[in-house]
């Protein structure tokens, strides 16, 4: 069974101007606790305060297709298969929340991180600079990084122009991992190795894994603590979520509080949310007929022309990809 814990804060950069964090996470137990999907995401520093729409809804997303990624992550090739339709997903629930904003889908700009542990392999996929750790080999090991090009604060994100064709990283690693953590970018000064290449910084993991193992010690609220105790160096939003695989007898008592957990939507009460078959299923529920990649969600009005053209362009070249691989056996 795994044991998770998740926790957002906001930066200092951020509260030292009365605003708040643009970071959004989420996390899902599955078949009973034998798997975990997570997700973290870090809404565009440029568009602060809107951006935090695009982190939450990134991560909502995700929840509710996590029964879907721990089926299809039995092989390589339906696990690739399954995390590009999720990021497609993605950007089409940014595209219809900003539609009811009346904003644009780069005001809702987001990076996104995702893992999908189950007894017989990780899959790790993300858009942007997130951070992802896993014990491989038996340490710490960071995977997938974003390569930096000539300034480092640059990123993609997930509405960024064909970020699912040359900008979506993934891994499939076989055989379960017996730990996770994935973060946004502004704990990498503290978690990584900066000046050796952002290998994982070791000690901090195996301590909160190690901590992990015990009921009620790494709950939201002391992770919340931690985070915001924590000195970045950069000012930016802290978001960490972290597992590791426990005693089941252990947690018997704790299953119910350590299933799932969310970062708050960004404005208290979301009104622009909607339980509509076509729209975002409110926080907290699981609805069938929502399930991923349905027909209706996949042709949706863009807001304007030019995003109807970019997001054509996209599902064209998904399908067609995704032809060729059907035809080459």
């Amino acid at each position: 069974m795994w044991s998770v814990s998740g926790a957002s804060v906001a930066g200092k950069s951020h509260t030292a101007v009365g605003s708040g964090s643009d970071d959004a996470y989420s996390y899902i137990l599955v078949n009973g606790g034998d798997s975990v999907v997570a997700a973290v995401a870090d809404g565009a520093g440029s568009e602060t305060g809107t951006s935090a729409w695009g982190s939450y809804t990134a991560c909502q997303v995700v929840k509710q297709h996590a029964t879907e990624l721990v089926k299809y992550a039995a092989s390589e090739a339906t696990a690739r298969l399954a995390i590009e339709k999720l990021f497609l997903q993605v950007i089409l629930a940014i595209e219809r929340r900003s539609r009811r904003m009346d904003l644009s889908p780069k005001a809702l700009s987001t990076t996104l991180t995702v893992a999908v542990l189950s007894p017989n392999a990780a899959v790790f996929a993300q858009v942007g600079d997130g951070i992802i750790v896993c014990d491989f080999e038996g340490k710490p090991s960071a995977r997938i990084p974003e390569a930096k090009g000539e300034y480092a604060n640059e990123t993609v994100f997930v509405t960024s122009s064909g970020a699912l064709d040359g900008h979506l990283r993934f891994e499939y690693i076989r055989g379960g991992r017996n730990s996770f953590a994935i973060s946004t970018d502004g704990l990498s000064y503290k978690i990584l190795n900066k000046q050796q290449g952002g290998t994982a910084y070791a000690p901090f993991f195996v301590s909160i894994w190690k901590q992990l193992t015990v009921p009620s010690v790494v709950t939201t609220k002391s992770l919340e603590t931690f985070l915001d105790k924590l000195d970045d160096q950069t000012g930016d939003d802290k978001t960490l979520v972290v597992g590791t695989r426990t005693d089941p007898e252990a947690f018997t008592e704790h299953s119910s509080s350590w299933s799932q957990g969310e970062s708050a939507s960004p404005f208290g009460t979301d009104q622009y949310e909607s339980t509509s078959s076509s729209h975002i299923v409110v926080v907290n529920t699981l609805q069938e007929k929502n399930a991923p990649f349905a027909a209706t969600d996949v042709v949706p009005e863009s807001r304007d022309r030019m995003d109807e053209r970019r997001t054509l362009t996209q599902r064209v070249l998904y399908w067609f990809r995704c032809f060729m691989r059907f035809v080459g056996g």
